[in-house]
């Protein structure tokens, strides 16, 4: 199949009534051809027609599809949207379709409503009366990317990169530092820039092969589901919770809150993966969880909106630990980690403390958590030890939600 979400009729007539939907790619066998419309078959015994100039001869690619951004950086209108969607589902690609969809099929008069109540109401009011209703109709093929997302897919590969080594995030600095007026490396912490003196203190410990073999075993801090279907290779899926709506604030006036008819969505795993968690108590506990997170699509987010809720073990293995507030996320794992030999220490710097942890207790630092205050709060920094090399596992920047 050559297009992207192609009526399937049940007659070779133009307004045969619609047997179904086929996306790119889906293998089709040709039976025969009648004005312009191709008899076909596919899956189990199914045949129907279509239009013949839907019927590709080869498969398409993502390559194949051309770049989505122009030389200039600007987003290249030709570019198929829906087809790349389909040929690699992710919720990037979900957001861009989106667009394109309000670009292309959302009613004129209906935009023009929008931006003229966006442009008109004053600002410094809380509530914007006669606010337009924000009428989406419904997209089939939208509305069938949506459901793929919600059954669950597994993410695509390249969404995934292996933990840098330390020696290579050295050099990222080194190269930022050598040029202040370059924008700010999204992969490289935010102390890094702002406290440069303090950052170059801290230097881990020599490491040697200890507890971990492969580097892409562990997972981050709190990556996106999505991230860690990429990693893992499990599914995770889309939930639409709210429909689009208005939102804004008293400065900035009123604004959409959402993309295309989608409000506030949830992503999740479909199936857990353990975080290694430590307490203030500097206690160690392993936890399942689904890394949910919750954003507004295309709307005002923010760290606030992110979530991950760790389901804990049973009172009984908590006992020791309780109170367990506010506890750090060290890594996640594909699967439970025995903890029963580890040892923690922890070390005061100035401005700063480090904690190793040791999870076999063969005496060599397996994790290292360094922590510093700085101008813009606390940047926890976690190392991981592979194969007698230190990689940056993760890092946390301050957010307007407080450490």
């Amino acid at each position: 199949m050559g297009g992207s979400f192609v009526n399937v009729r049940a007659g070779a007539e133009k307004n045969a009534a619609v047997r179904a939907r086929l996306v790119i790619n889906t293998p089709v066998k040709q039976l025969g051809e009648h004005d312009g419309a191709c008899e076909i078959a596919w899956g189990e015994g199914q045949q129907a027609y279509i239009a013949c100039a839907m019927l590709s001869d080869k498969a398409a690619t993502l390559v194949g599809l051309g770049a989505p951004t122009l030389a200039d950086g600007l987003d290249n209108p030709a570019y198929p949207v829906p087809r790349a969607f389909w040929l690699e589902p992710a919720y990037s690609r979900l957001l861009a379709a989106a667009a394109y969809f309000e670009r292309t099929q959302l009613p004129a008069k209906q935009r023009e409503l929008e931006e003229r109540f966006i442009g008109a109401a004053p600002p410094g009011s809380s509530h914007w009366k006669n606010a337009p209703p924000l009428r989406r109709a419904a997209i089939p093929e939208f509305d069938a990317m949506k459901a793929l997302l919600a059954k669950g897919v597994v993410a695509p590969a390249s969404l995934y990169a292996p933990a840098p080594t330390w020696a290579e995030v050295l050099a990222r600095v080194k190269r930022a530092a050598a040029t202040p007026d370059a924008p700010a490396d999204p992969e490289l912490p935010q102390i890094s820039y702002r406290d440069p003196e303090l950052f170059g203190k801290f230097v881990p410990p020599p490491a040697r092969a200890s507890f971990f073999k492969n580097v892409s075993e562990i997972g981050g801090i709190l990556p996106l589901p999505e991230k860690f279907s990429a990693q893992y290779g499990i599914p995770w899926k889309l939930t639409v919770n709210h429909a689009l709506a208005w939102g804004g604030d008293d400065i900035s006036g009123p604004a959409r809150n959402g993309a295309s008819d989608m409000g506030m969505v949830t992503q999740a795993l479909a199936t857990p993966v353990y975080g290694l968690v430590l307490s203030e108590q500097q206690t160690l506990l392993m936890a399942t969880t689904l890394a949910e997170r919750r954003e507004v699509p295309g709307g005002r987010n923010g760290e606030c909106l992110s979530t991950e809720q760790p389901a804990w073990p049973g009172k009984a293995a908590l006992a020791a630990a309780a109170p367990f507030d506010n506890p750090l996320t060290v890594l996640h794992f594909p699967r439970t980690i025995k903890l029963g030999r580890a040892k923690l220490t922890r070390t005061e710097q100035e401005r700063a403390s480090t904690i190793v942890l040791d999870l076999d207790g063969d005496g060599a630092a397996d994790v290292l958590i360094w922590r510093a205050d700085y101008e813009n709060g606390f940047a926890p920094l976690i190392l991981v030890n592979v194969g007698g090399l230190w990689h940056l596992l993760d890092f946390s920047d301050p957010t307007p939600c407080g450490d």
